[in-house]
């Protein structure tokens, strides 16, 4: 049964296009993830501070807030591929730079936040046209199976990048880890040169807008429809108070458990086994309906998992709490783009997906800044159950519309 659940999600790997593009996005992904963990466990070395685990982490992210719709905006209007191409190099160069600051012992907390700052900036872009590009490359009844199979490799990657991280960092340090994470992003660029017959974009009738008449169309498009605006409320209150613990993984394996290195691979990789399942549950469920309750029930669960996980202080306990976690972010975040995807107007797409990630990455770094300050003060404990509070009582605001919602979401699901 699990096998043919999971054969039918893989069934978009037929289209040549789709399965290149698979290739490059799980060595990207992988590399991404290792890359993430380096920067994260090299700040906790050079600062012992959560507040500059939730500055580094928040440098990566804030850019998707000032450019994401901006960003957006022009991937509706330019070649995604071309735009991949040339963000995938920028990352290469970026990876590259920092492994040799880091093997030349040049590296300090600000140069990881300006190094996050440039990496932000690269995936304000990367990722809307990245998403946007599936739909464009498979079969539109197959979109949502192609959306779930790239959501497992991301929480593949999520569950192997971490270890492999961790692994690495224990025998050489974290200088390794930045060159390994710069080939990654070498054998994307790969995959995506051997793309072939891209369908072209819909086109726009009537003289096209400014970039910045169709970033605040886009804008004003999301938040008054009636399904995507409450939608995009819902994701917003997850990523901002569901998400900021995880940067927070770091102090939680050194000061709480006193697990290091070794502990905080174990968390993540925690997260990253959750999400795995719930990608692969989601992308089960298919695209039917129903997709609007998965939103709310995995808010709802997953600032349940967060008020148990807040006063632990065993790391045995806290690995498959953390795992519960990662596994309704995944959930709720597929449901909700698989949604976002298929009710939007093809033409603003990009900026429909640009602004879903904004909330993605912009949300967790205005969440780890938060966190991060208030955890000087209070300690780790409190700040992640104040969150986890806050999510809750926001699922629960948001439901009055969930009806509205169902019916403007899942008119096209089968």
């Amino acid at each position: 049964m699990i096998f043919s659940r999971f054969t039918s999600i893989a069934r978009p790997l037929q289209s040549r296009n789709f399965a290149w593009y698979s290739l490059g996005t799980a060595f990207a992904l992988t590399g991404f993830w290792m890359q993430r963990i380096a920067v994260g466990w090299l700040t906790w070395q050079l600062s012992e501070s959560p507040f500059w685990l939730g500055v580094v982490a928040g440098a990566e992210l804030f850019p998707s807030v000032a450019i994401g719709l901006f960003a957006g905006a022009a991937v509706d209007r330019w070649d995604m591929v071309r735009v991949m191409r040339w963000s995938v190099t920028a990352r290469i160069i970026a990876s590259a730079a920092l492994f040799f600051l880091t093997a030349a012992d040049l590296a300090d907390v600000f140069a990881l936040v300006a190094f996050n700052l440039a990496f932000g900036v690269i995936a304000s872009f990367n990722q809307p046209a990245r998403l946007a590009l599936i739909p464009n490359i498979v079969p539109r009844q197959e979109a949502a199976a192609a959306l779930a199979f790239d959501a497992v490799l991301f929480n593949g990657a999520l569950f192997a990048g971490p270890v492999a991280a961790g692994a690495l960092i224990a025998a050489s340090g974290v200088a390794p880890t930045f060159a390994i994470t710069s080939v990654a992003f070498a054998v994307q660029f790969v995959s995506l040169v051997m793309l072939r017959d891209i369908p072209p974009r819909p086109t726009i009738d009537g003289p096209r807008k400014s970039l910045v008449a169709e970033t605040l169309a886009g804008l004003r498009y999301t938040a008054t429809h009636p399904g995507i605006g409450p939608l995009m409320l819902i994701h917003l209150a997850s990523c901002v108070f569901g998400r900021a613990y995880f940067e927070m993984l770091a102090a939680f394996a050194d000061r709480v458990f006193d697990a290091g290195a070794h502990g905080f691979a174990v968390l993540t990789s925690s997260v990253g086994v959750g999400a795995i399942v719930g990608g692969l549950w989601i992308a089960q469920f298919g695209v039917r309906g129903g997709l609007t309750r998965v939103v709310f029930g995995s808010a709802a669960v997953q600032a349940l998992a967060l008020f148990a996980f807040a006063p632990v202080d065993a790391l045995w306990v806290a690995a498959p709490l953390v795992g519960i976690v990662g596994g309704c972010v995944i959930a709720g975040s597929i449901a909700t783009l698989t949604l976002l995807q298929l009710a939007v107007e093809p033409s603003l797409r990009g900026r429909a997906v640009a602004a879903y990630g904004i909330v993605y990455r912009g949300g967790p770094a205005v969440g780890a800044v938060l966190v991060g300050g208030a955890s000087e003060y209070v300690g780790l404990h409190w700040p992640i159950a104040a969150t986890a509070a806050i999510l809750l009582a926001a699922a629960f605001l948001c439901w009055r519309w969930r009806a509205r919602m169902t019916e403007m979401l899942e008119a096209n699901l089968q």
